[in-house]
């Protein structure tokens, strides 16, 4: 039997701000059956783990449109089954816990409503194409919005969508406080909300203006223009040291500090993670892993392809502030420089391939993850779309490009709504360069094979330079993070690949003495600075157990932290025309 598409129509109430409680109404046509089965997401898009809105409800009632209560019952964790009779409407109402500041939950406080619809509105399982309506009551005809919501009535207190996948992507903030800026850039309009205790003046409003009409010019340059008509970067300003943004097709919601405000340069501190946010209206948000279309907001969707999503994202995010000059080459390569130190001093990545960590995503906030193999898709991803660019751009003379790769791919998938395979995105670089890619997928995407860094980078016009670092401490044993007590030292953080570790050596355990001083007593910069590969070391410890052991190792030096450099080859021509501005 076909059922009947839902229709949503909400009501947004609140209580006192102390309760951080909204109250939510959802009236809509049943299933054709003698129950219908409400839900509300367990994660969202964004943050590929689980999250278990359903923590945040409670209160829930139904009733028939003349009033009649209707029984139901919890067939899960986010699932209620309202039984009813044969009917054309109901409703639903619950409370739901809003007390989270970050970018990708809710908050409700004291002159402040700011929802995620995907997190806290319920929808009838399974149902997510049909229209939405939403009613806001208890607005204050004072205060402002940041949305990209259409708003239908004149006081501003109702609120439309097509369907419930584009009301789950719109993150909303009405306040008593809001600065609003905005401009035009190529037949688009950009809105710049600073929700909070904004501190700039004019001279602030003027640089955040125009740095980021720089950015997202850079940005439309590499795809002739803008998939919208307006977009909204939406900057609420905390008083918690919280840097979090979550991308969405036509806004961009980020929590920051609110000094972020104070001055011209302070709010240069928005470039960064409003660059990443942005590109993202064209990656994932419009060319999106086939895995993730459509969205399911109840179960967990699979993919590889964070690694590209997320991690080349970042690429572009410092890529394009290159470009548009908010910061200087020097600087950007210098970011590059260290996510390549970070991956090649993160025992993890050797490992845990870019795809099988981005495929692993749901697992990453488990208490039983190993330690010592927990790595990031962001750099690695990053690093990978540096290389990625910089080998097409060696091996078609600077022809070709991954911006190349992106037009191509936002023209076969993202315009038509078309999902990416899981190895698209080897075959659109296969496409656009006319070679194969085969090779350096296996080993850099699938694999986590060592590489090789001035090979990789052979004729880009970029040297790289890749040293131990010169610190003499506890870290050139694997030790990366120790604190001094009267009885020695606290190991930690260790590299699982050190000389240390494999002579057994692990977090938490105490280095009493080294052959024979003790650890305390011990002048680190002669010892560590003297220590000779082959030299023999012995380790008196204390494991979390009491129990004391002697690691008795000859020194290799692996698991040294290694130091990364970037520099331009002089007056190269490949260089200049990958870091300069494409808008003309």
């Amino acid at each position: 039997m076909q059922l009947t598409w839902a229709k949503y129509d909400y009501t947004l109430r609140w209580d006192k701000p102390n309760t951080h409680l909204y109250k939510i109404t959802l009236s809509t046509e049943p299933q054709t059956a003698t129950y219908t089965d409400f839900q509300i997401a367990t994660w969202r898009p964004g943050r590929y783990i689980d999250q278990d809105y359903a923590a945040a409800v409670a209160n829930f009632v139904a009733q028939n449109t003349d009033g009649t209560a209707l029984s139901f019952t919890k067939i899960n964790k986010n699932t209620w089954r309202v039984s009813h009779p044969k009917v054309t409407k109901l409703e639903i109402a619950y409370t739901y816990y809003a007390n989270n500041e970050d970018a990708g939950s809710s908050y409700y406080a004291d002159g402040q409503v700011y929802f995620n619809p995907i997190n806290c509105f319920m929808y009838v399982a399974g149902k997510w194409n049909d229209a939405v309506s939403l009613n806001i009551p208890d607005l204050p005809q004072d205060w402002k919005a940041a949305t990209a919501l259409s708003p239908v009535s004149k006081d501003g207190k109702t609120y439309s969508a097509p369907s419930f996948h584009e009301f789950a992507d719109c993150p909303s903030v009405f306040s008593n406080k809001m600065k609003t800026l905005s401009f035009s850039t190529q037949g688009s309009v950009f809105y710049l909300h600073f929700q909070g205790d904004y501190k700039g003046d004019a001279v602030t409003d003027s640089s955040a203006v125009k740095n980021m009409r720089k950015i997202v010019a850079e940005q439309g340059a590499v795809f002739g223009g803008f998939p919208f008509n307006n977009f909204h970067f939406i900057y609420r300003l905390v008083e918690a040291d919280i840097h979090h943004a979550v991308e969405h097709a036509n806004s961009t919601s980020v929590a920051l500090p609110s000094k972020v405000s104070e001055s011209p340069e302070a709010i240069k501190g928005i470039l960064n993670i409003s660059s990443h946010e942005f590109w993202h209206v064209w990656n994932v948000k419009r060319i999106r892993p086939a895995a993730l279309l459509p969205y399911d907001y109840n179960e967990e969707q699979f993919t590889g392809l964070h690694w590209f999503t997320e991690g080349v994202t970042e690429y572009y995010s410092t890529l394009t502030n290159i470009r548009s000059g908010v910061i200087s080459r020097e600087q950007g390569l210098g970011i590059f420089a260290k996510s390549i130190q970070s991956v090649e001093n993160n025992y993890g990545y050797s490992f845990i391939s870019p795809y099988y960590s981005s495929y692993d995503s749901w697992l990453s906030p488990s208490q039983y993850s190993q330690p010592h193999l927990r790595n990031s898709f962001y750099v690695s991803g990053q690093v990978l779309g540096l290389l990625i660019d910089l080998q097409i751009r060696t091996q078609s003379k600077g022809e070709k490009s991954l911006d190349d790769v992106f037009r191509y791919l936002y023209k076969e998938y993202g315009s038509l709504n078309k999902g990416l395979s899981e190895d698209g995105v080897q075959k659109a670089i296969e496409t656009v360069t006319g070679n194969s890619w085969k090779t350096f997928f296996e080993k850099y995407v699938y694999g986590n094979a060592p590489k090789n860094y001035a090979e990789l980078l052979a004729g880009s016009g970029l040297n790289i330079n890749i040293a131990e670092s010169a610190d003499n401490t506890w870290e050139k044993f694997g030790v990366l993070q120790f604190s001094e007590s009267a009885q020695g030292w606290f190991v930690k953080k260790i590299h699982a690949g050190s000389d240390a570790y494999l002579a057994g050596v692990g977090t938490g355990d105490l280095i009493t003495s080294v052959n024979g001083e003790k650890a305390g007593k011990l002048d680190q910069t002669t010892f560590f600075s003297s220590l000779k590969v082959g030299q023999r070391i012995s380790i008196t410890y204390i494991n979390a157990q009491g129990n004391e052991y002697i690691a008795d190792f000859a020194f290799t030096g692996n698991g040294t932290p290694k130091i990364c450099a970037l520099s331009v080859a002089k007056e190269n021509k490949m260089v200049d025309k990958w870091l300069s501005s494409l808008v003309k």
